[in-house]
């Protein structure tokens, strides 16, 4: 019998009110100790503020 995997894209948002961009982007590092990350094939990452946080635009060199 053969099983197939399910693939799942893992989406990833907060808000600047809530937590900062750095905060967001460790949560996959405490996610990937699960299972479940087997399962993940895409990650969207997305943090909204009124202006981009400095942490962004020197991660993505903009």
């Amino acid at each position: 019998m053969c099983f197939m995997q399910e693939e799942y894209i893992l989406f990833l948002e907060d808000h600047e009110k809530f937590s900062s961009a750095g905060a967001v982007s460790s949560y996959p590092a405490y996610i990937e100790q699960s299972a479940f990350m087997q399962s993940v094939s895409g990650v969207i990452f997305g943090h909204y503020a009124d202006s981009i946080p400095d942490e962004l635009l020197h991660c993505f060199c903009l």
